[in-house]
């Protein structure tokens, strides 16, 4: 299952984050049938911050292997 941001979300927001783990686990998983194999994956977005020694890191999706109960 993989939960692409409509905008990638900094690290600094990390409430955001948090909130949408909450929702996975919670709601979605548990109403789906299916149930998880392991940890979250995080799919980050390094951009270089151009005339810098400069990156900056969002994550843009979060993935999770999942299989039927």
């Amino acid at each position: 299952m993989v939960y692409e941001f409509g905008e990638p979300v900094s690290y600094r927001e990390r409430n955001k984050l948090i909130e949408c783990y909450s929702e996975l686990y919670s709601f979605g998983l548990s109403k789906s049938g299916y149930k998880y194999l392991s940890n979250t994956i995080e799919i980050v977005l390094i951009e270089e911050v151009r005339d810098r020694l400069t990156l900056t890191c969002k994550i843009s999706a979060i993935a999770l292997a999942i299989e039927p109960k």
